[in-house]
């Protein structure tokens, strides 16, 4: 499989595992979209990283020796079949955190023990047109979570559109894109929201960009 990097560093943003949790991330190659505020461009080729195999993969995240482990991209479930091979060889020793950009079906996730964190792409990404939007009838375990990245208030009101119009019981998150939202407006705009206070909603910062880390 196409694999760009296997790295240890914390859970900089909302997970299974929490935030700032410890962690191994083997981060695919290759993503179907292009969001405006993309922040690994450099993954999103399939021609990025390199071969590897799964014995390779696993050899490599026992040397980081993290119990958790974010699998994250480019995309992963453009190489599903391969993810799945590796998920059988990790979930039963691992606690495993799925990241994934919402525009495929996350129904083929759902036999293993994993969480599932699922962006839903608003309309400063301009990838909206892509989501896959039966995954939001499917994200009914506590443990999965949906992320909104806002740019702005229009994003933060097609998310609260999106949250009602769906009986989505999974945990929900908003991230706000570095240099276009600023956190605490973000955190107010949140914290005045009566429907997202019923919710329990989350605000997810990237911590691991605060702390300078990977």
């Amino acid at each position: 499989m196409r694999v760009f990097e296997i790295f240890s560093s914390i859970n900089g943003e909302i997970c299974n595992a929490h935030q700032g949790s410890l962690c191994t991330f083997i981060r695919f190659s290759w993503c179907n979209l292009r969001c405006t505020y993309c922040d690994t461009k450099y993954a999103q080729n399939l021609d990025s990283g390199r071969e590897l195999t799964i014995p390779q993969i696993i050899k490599a995240v026992r040397k980081q020796g993290n119990k958790n482990i974010t699998i994250t991209g480019g995309e992963p479930l453009l190489q599903i079949e391969n993810l799945k091979a590796l998920l059988y060889e990790l979930e039963e020793s691992y606690n495993i955190s799925i990241e994934t950009n919402g525009s495929y079906d996350i129904r083929q996730l759902l036999p293993f023990s994993v969480s599932i964190v699922m962006d839903y792409k608003l309309p400063s990404s301009e990838m909206e047109k892509f989501m896959y939007k039966p995954n939001l009838d499917v994200l009914t375990r506590s443990e999965d979570i949906l992320k909104f990245v806002v740019a702005d208030e229009k994003d933060f009101n097609r998310a609260i559109e999106i949250l009602k119009k769906y009986g989505i019981l999974a945990t929900v998150a908003f991230s706000p894109v570095k240099g276009m939202m600023d956190s605490r407006k973000l955190a107010i705009m949140m914290s005045e929201s009566s429907f997202l206070k019923k919710r329990g909603a989350v605000l997810s910062l990237q911590l691991h960009k605060l702390l300078d880390l990977k």
